[in-house]
């Protein structure tokens, strides 16, 4: 993906920044993943707001003041940090910000414990993944070989001790007659959560709404042993039926470039997601009996080790659905 990528809805004006909307920017961060660079958005004005951080580290921290510098603002400046959701692309930054700026990170509850502690949290899920890997019908040397590399993530994340929560409903008060309101969208995680900036009606859609891919559904533990874990796919449909009725007339994606007509992407997305339970259907009717392993590998094929867990998810959130 190219930061430098032309877009009528946005203009370029500095090193990986590029403005949206009045006091409104994109800072397009640099990753090590396939997905590339990850959006964070800076919204200026009397209580400056960072919407996602990226990932860990002094790459991220340097051009994030570099950016910020060139429209005469500073990182200490920010007095909230929104988090649309936990993974190390969006929130590994989360704490070393909040140290620079003393400023307040706002998380969904349901996901506070996953960035308190990540450490923890992932050695929490460790045996659920594993068992669930076992009935899934993995060998237990392709169990412990996945197990071996699933926690390099953690090299991109920090834990932050100091949380605030949003849920839906919730207004961020940016001063100027501005506001962000939250939103609950629920499917890429189970925590998942945009913003709507108003009365300019645009919306940061993080992961739950991307321009050209689909994003995973993905996989979660239980977040207490015994309870159910959430079922991804039955929870993005929802949000995205949702987010299709609102007024927004311009999305902020957390991959990619701004977009508009967020209802008809809504739609695609459905449509999508429609038509892979649909070819997942007829494999499972001419199979009769398979595991999600099998499954994984007549609708992905083989893949990179590490993601094994992006088709699993997608697997099972499909048989969930069906």
């Amino acid at each position: 993906m190219s930061h430098a990528e032309p877009n009528r809805l946005e203009s370029p004006c500095g090193e990986r920044l590029f403005r949206v909307a009045p006091g409104v920017y994109r800072i397009a961060l640099p990753t090590d993943f396939p997905v590339g660079d990850v959006n964070a958005y800076f919204i200026d004005g009397p209580e400056p707001v960072l919407i996602d951080t990226g990932v860990r580290g002094e790459r991220t921290m340097s051009i994030l003041a570099s950016a910020l510098k060139s429209i005469g603002a500073q990182l200490e400046q920010v007095r909230s940090v929104l988090l649309t959701h936990v993974h190390v692309d969006h929130a590994g930054a989360a704490n070393a910000i909040r140290r620079a700026a003393g400023a307040k990170v706002h998380l969904h509850p349901f996901a506070h414990r996953r960035l308190v502690d990540v450490e923890a949290a992932h050695q929490a899920g460790i045996d659920w993944y594993r068992r669930f890997m076992v009935h899934s019908g993995f060998s237990d040397a392709l169990i412990e070989r996945y197990m071996g590399v699933s926690g390099i993530f953690l090299e991109y994340a920090e834990s932050c001790p100091k949380l605030s929560s949003v849920v839906t409903g919730d207004v961020i008060e940016l001063g100027g007659g501005r506001r962000l309101v939250a939103h609950e969208t629920f499917g890429h995680t189970a925590h998942h959560v945009a913003f709507v900036l108003e009365p300019d009606r645009i919306l940061f859609s993080g992961d739950h709404l991307l321009p050209h891919i689909t994003s995973n559904p993905t996989l979660e533990a239980p977040a207490q042993p015994g309870e159910d874990k959430p079922r991804p796919l039955l929870l993005y449909r929802e949000s995205l039926a949702r987010l299709a009725r609102t007024s927004v007339v311009l999305a902020c994606p957390g991959h990619d470039l701004p977009f508009a007509d967020v209802a008809n992407r809504c739609g695609e997305l459905l449509h999508h997601q429609r038509q892979r339970c649909e070819q997942l259907l007829d494999v499972v009717i001419e199979a009769r009996e398979i595991t999600r392993k099998d499954l994984s590998l007549a609708l992905f094929g083989k893949v990179p080790l590490w993601e094994i867990y992006l088709t699993l998810s997608e697997v099972q959130a499909a048989v969930e659905l069906l």
